[in-house]
């Protein structure tokens, strides 16, 4: 077979792409240096964490995405300001309250940009992937979720240079079927709910190893009101058959697990990103294969959510201050992370 054709989708808020863009590039191609082709959209208006946003800290990237998009292999590239997006937050926050019998009172909070602006932006991104294929009257076989805002173990991180290519292709290329709808990613992790605790804790009898397929066809397990699965989508890569419910359908199943969460069940799971991720997969029947976490989180000390910045915990890259947001700084870091052999955090 020859090589499957790979496509990245870039979206939402572009943090740090003016810094972070070489190991985007190092990141995303074959082991012989071509390059994935990249569909990005983006907004204008860039912060970098919820509170940070809700104090008005945002700075407008364009300058920089055209300058980092100038090395990358870009093939159609959108930046919109917040116009659509209001108007996507009030339209799909009015659906809800009216679904539970609330009112909207129309006030677009940056809350709700953050909430919303990722999912719009990603199906944006898709479909400047499906403008091209319209065009070039070709299909990519493979479709790679991609962030701005995370990097990547570098090749000397590794003992060798066959280990290094063969983890990149076995997270995102070699596919076992493009036949029936897969997905590779690093987050794999069934929850049950402690109702006494009234908490989420993990599954002990449905753990999922590195290098192993999670079935739905052939699990004995049932999505309820205490069961759930959750999926880490960062850096998540669909074949063809899985793309479609991953990146434009997303809407649909949060719609299902909204109207099934909140009138049926007593502990509310609808809001939680991952936990729709994991619905998306039971729903549509796809298998999900979980790879080697690679990525780690780039996070501004005084900026940032607290569990972005504990690095007992994880793998994030934290910059002390703005002179030392650089790409030297980045690897160094993910150097010094990587040599204590603590493995990043599969859900960021």
């Amino acid at each position: 077979m020859n090589k499957p054709k790979v496509a990245v989708l870039l979206f939402g808020q572009a943090r740090y792409i003016d810094i972070n863009w070489k190991a985007l590039k190092e990141e995303f191609r074959y082991e012989d240096g071509t390059e994935f082709d990249i569909f990005a959209h983006f907004w204008k208006d860039t912060g970098f964490s919820p509170k940070g946003e809700d104090d008005g800290k945002v700075s407008d990237y364009t300058d920089k995405i055209y300058k980092a998009g100038e090395h990358l292999n870009i093939k159609k590239l959108t930046i919109d300001d917040n116009e659509q997006l209001d108007e996507f937050v009030v339209h799909i926050e009015n659906i809800l309250r009216y679904l539970n019998k609330q009112i909207f009172n129309g006030t677009v909070r940056s809350d709700k940009r953050y909430k919303w602006g990722q999912h719009l932006s990603l199906l944006k991104a898709y479909n400047l992937l499906k403008t091209h294929e319209n065009t070039i009257r070709l299909k990519y076989d493979i479709i790679i979720k991609g962030r701005t805002d995370f990097t990547y173990k570098t090749i000397e991180c590794f003992k060798s240079e066959e280990q290094y290519y063969k983890q990149k292709a076995d997270n995102y290329i070699n596919f076992d079927s493009f036949d029936e709808p897969i997905i590779k990613t690093s987050g794999v992790q069934f929850q049950q709910y402690n109702r006494p605790l009234e908490k989420w804790d993990n599954n002990p009898n449905t753990k999922i190893k590195k290098g192993e397929y999670v079935d739905f066809t052939k699990l004995d397990w049932k999505r309820d009101k205490n069961n759930i699965f959750r999926i880490a989508d960062i850096s998540l890569a669909a074949n063809r058959k899985a793309a479609v419910h991953f990146f434009p359908e997303y809407l649909n199943v949060f719609l299902h697990t909204f109207l099934n969460d909140y009138f049926r069940r007593d502990n509310k799971t609808y809001d939680r990103h991952d936990a729709v991720q994991g619905d998306v997969a039971y729903y549509n029947n796809i298998k999900v294969y979980k790879t080697v976490c690679r990525f780690f989180r780039l996070a501004r000390d005084w900026d940032c959510k607290l569990c972005w910045r504990n690095t007992r915990k994880n793998g994030t890259v934290v910059f002390p201050e703005t002179e030392q947001e650089t790409y030297d700084f980045i690897l160094s870091e993910v150097k010094r992370i990587s040599n204590t052999g603590k493995e990043p955090a599969p859900f960021g």
